[in-house]
């Protein structure tokens, strides 16, 4: 047993207090010995705590082993604390039963995780959702070291969206946003979100008035920078023509911090998004191909289903014509409600060049594209004076949608890089966006002496196929670029 000199020495180098000496101290060390009830207690001098049975008879037991016992025991009442406070879960937020509740909390990055602003979304979400939130979609990790050059840059991004009762997809798309944000701190960020048609109640209107600015503002974005519009009255659709200008109105509220001079920021590029389900790896795998390979529109690919290509009526491949052959003429019609179809996979089968990068996961450069999700350069619509906007039948122009008409513009004003990544891919339904995620494979194998990775840019295709307002997929109305 350790004399009272030895533990004094003890206790004093880990910073205890001197030991009290039980009682049995006067007993003859005879029987000091062998008394079960023997006892050193250590008390913190600032607090008054319960004595601590330490030791006990410890005849039988190794003076070594005696030794390493008693100096782990101390370590433990050192260490373990810490331990368990890093090892803990953390706190969730507290949730309160108005957003509004929460505009007051204090903003300051460093103070925050990932974890912390989930969780935060999530408890503005809940009272929106009575409780019950739509499912999200699961998405990958991120390899943070592919897109490592992103951080190099100093890149200013425009996240744009339009909304229209998207109740159940905005809770995935907002997580997605945040990952995105957080990990890609050194790009300066604006948000524009513009909301159209939904009634004031639903939780697409109060997530875009009141949830948005609050997370927006909690991830480090200054206020002048966060711009959201709600109204509950939708735009008239009746008719192509006037339904194509009514988006291209909606769309030109969304971008417009990008060319209105009451914004602070310029910004170089515009990353829209529509009504379909992402993940932070899907925005960044578009701004890291846009970057490389120097592009002015990077666009994913958006599905109908699990074999047929959603936006058929807009995209055109490098020749000028459908992304996706059809057997409209012989097998059905095709209305809003029905695709037409096509025998298998058959994106690019009318080009085999893209069709071939395409197959190897390599950038396709192509005529126009939209797809549910783009990165746009901002200089046309600061310097060009480009804006979405119905076609001029009266001039020759095809009658198609602003999505079309808008890449066009593009190319008239000299911004000409348009590509499409196979590596991105989309959904508007959570099922099959989480099916098509499995389109999302890395460069496969390909012969550097027959492809390269970069795309090697090629003029505007001498014509392109009109499909029309009456959605003619049989149609084969050619008509000079840019018409």
């Amino acid at each position: 047993m350790r004399s009272e000199d030895e533990v004094s020495q003890f206790t004093t180098q880990f910073g205890l207090a001197q030991p009290i000496i039980s009682p049995c101290q006067f007993l003859p060390p005879s029987q000091k010995r062998h008394h079960i009830g023997c006892t050193i207690a250590f008390h913190d001098n600032s607090t008054d705590r319960s004595q601590f049975n330490i030791f006990r008879s410890t005849a039988h037991i190794p003076r070594a082993l005696r030794s390493i016992f008693i100096i782990s025991w101390f370590f433990s009442l050192i260490f373990l604390p810490f331990y368990w406070s890093s090892t803990a879960p953390t706190r969730p937020w507290p949730e309160y039963g108005n957003v509004r509740d929460l505009s007051t909390i204090h903003n300051n990055l460093s103070t925050i995780n990932a974890k912390h602003v989930h969780q935060y979304l999530d408890s503005l979400l809940l009272p929106i959702y009575n409780g019950n939130l739509p499912p999200r979609m699961r998405c990958e990790m991120i390899d943070i070291q592919r897109y490592a050059p992103l951080g190099k840059t100093n890149l200013s991004v425009l996240l744009t969206g339009n909304m229209y009762n998207e109740d159940d997809i905005l809770p995935t798309q907002l997580h997605a946003l945040i990952d995105l944000i957080l990990s890609l701190p050194h790009i300066t960020w604006g948000i524009s979100a513009y909301e159209s048609g939904t009634p004031l109640h639903r939780p697409t209107s109060v997530i875009v008035r009141e949830v948005i600015p609050l997370i927006f503002e909690r991830l480090g974005v200054p206020r002048d920078r966060i711009f959201t519009t709600t109204n509950s009255t939708r735009p008239s659709m009746k008719g192509v023509k006037t339904r194509i200008q009514s988006l291209a109105n909606v769309r030109n509220h969304a971008v417009s911090p990008l060319f209105s001079r009451s914004s602070k920021t310029h910004y170089d590029l515009s990353l829209f998004f529509n009504d379909v389900y992402f993940c932070p790896r899907d925005m960044m795998e578009l701004l890291l191909h846009h970057t490389q390979q120097k592009a002015h529109v990077t666009c994913g690919i958006d599905w109908k289903d699990k074999q047929r290509f959603y936006d058929l009526w807009v995209a055109r491949d490098i020749s000028g014509d459908l992304f996706s052959p059809t057997v409209y003429e012989v097998e059905q019609e095709w209305s809003w409600g029905q695709w037409p179809s096509s025998k298998g996979e058959q994106l690019f089968r009318n080009h085999p060049p893209s069709r071939i990068r395409y197959e190897s996961k390599l950038p396709v450069q192509c005529y126009v594209c939209w797809n549910g999700i783009l990165v746009m350069d901002a200089k046309p619509f600061y310097d060009g004076g480009v804006r979405f906007r119905s076609p001029k039948s009266e001039e020759g122009e095809c009658d198609e949608g602003e999505a079309s008409r808008i890449i066009k513009d593009f190319w008239a004003a000299g911004y000409n890089r348009v590509q499409v990544l196979p590596s991105v891919n989309f959904a508007y339904q959570l099922g099959l966006a989480e099916y098509v995620r499995g389109k999302n494979e890395p460069e496969r194998k390909y012969d550097e002496r027959l492809l390269s990775p970069n795309v090697e840019w090629q003029p505007a295709p001498e014509k392109s196929r009109c499909i029309g307002g009456n959605y003619d997929f049989g149609s084969n109305d050619w008509r000079k670029t840019h018409l």
